[in-house]
């Protein structure tokens, strides 16, 4: 595996009264939010060959948004990654990835395991690494990659559905000044 994406799930409703926190399903904006930032994605070249993600109805919903913008690749979904802390969602990843000899695994999931995990990936001071450490909104998605299974793991992008929109704004108003 050279690429690591990693994605959390989109935003969702509340829990209702007696609802399991298993299965709160997205809102309207996370469905939205999640086909934007997989858009982006797909925009600066990540593939994914496989997409892991966690069990919950909310990350089964956000791999819904996103998988047909990369031509429905094979998905796991994984009770080990519901709530999963940083340090077991690394190992299942790649032990998922070797049994299917992908290239480029994209996981949903949950924080704080993903910040974490992100976090621990990418520990230096550049503008995205610090970004990491100071939130993991919903939808947001972290690109690792590197050159050769031996090797670290390098931070290639961090982006939100919120600095998307923004950017998308200033385009917008410059176009009509």
């Amino acid at each position: 595996m050279i690429e690591l994406i990693l994605f959390r799930h989109a935003k969702t409703h509340p829990a209702m009264h007696g609802e399991a926190d298993h299965e709160r399903r997205l809102t309207q904006r996370g469905w939205d939010d999640a086909r934007l930032i997989a858009q982006s994605l797909y925009g600066i070249g990540a593939r994914p060959d496989l997409i892991i993600h966690s069990d919950a109805l909310r990350c089964s919903e956000t791999l819904d948004a996103i998988a047909p913008t990369f031509s429905n690749p094979p998905s796991i979904s994984s009770p080990e990654l519901y709530l999963a802390e940083s340090q077991t969602i690394l190992p299942h990843t790649n032990l998922k990835a070797q049994t299917s000899d992908c290239k480029s695994v994209l996981v949903i999931g949950h924080n704080p395991g993903m910040q974490l995990l992100a976090s621990s990936l990418a520990p230096g001071s550049t503008e995205n690494e610090v970004r990491i450490r100071m939130g993991f909104p919903t939808s947001a998605a972290a690109v690792f990659r590197r050159t050769t299974p031996e090797h670290q793991w390098e931070l290639h992008t961090f982006v939100t559905p919120k600095e998307l929109k923004q950017a998308t704004k200033k385009k917008l108003g410059k176009k009509h000044k």
